[in-house]
């Protein structure tokens, strides 16, 4: 939050934009997550990014595509926090929260139609 020009306090409006400003990453995280768990994995669409990393891994390795995912994730947020530091790795890690809650949610759905 950026604290206010004039008298250098943070308001409740800059509160208020931070907070709609988080609900709104973690929703489109959520529906993106939510779109790769229901369409794209089912469907064994390879398109780029870390799930379809995890996808090749998983029928090369096993082990399940969200675990594959998460690691990826874990190793890459580690990668951020060394080498950009740690002001990076807390805007990253916002956004990973809602998709890494949502993985694990999902490979549970999943585990039960097996």
């Amino acid at each position: 939050m950026e604290a206010n020009k004039k008298s250098g306090t943070v308001t409740k409006i800059d509160v208020q934009q931070q907070v709609r400003s988080l609900l709104k990453i973690t929703l489109g995280n959520a529906v993106m997550g939510f779109a790769y768990a229901k369409w794209m994995v089912p469907h064994q669409i390879i398109n780029g990014g870390i799930t379809s990393v995890s996808m090749l891994l998983d029928r090369l390795l096993g082990g399940g595509v969200a675990t594959w995912t998460n690691g990826l994730t874990l190793v890459l947020l580690l990668c951020c926090a060394i080498f950009l530091g740690k002001e990076n790795l807390g805007v990253r890690t916002k956004s990973w929260t809602s998709g890494m809650i949502l993985n694990v949610l999902t490979k549970r759905e999943a585990e039960g139609r097996r």
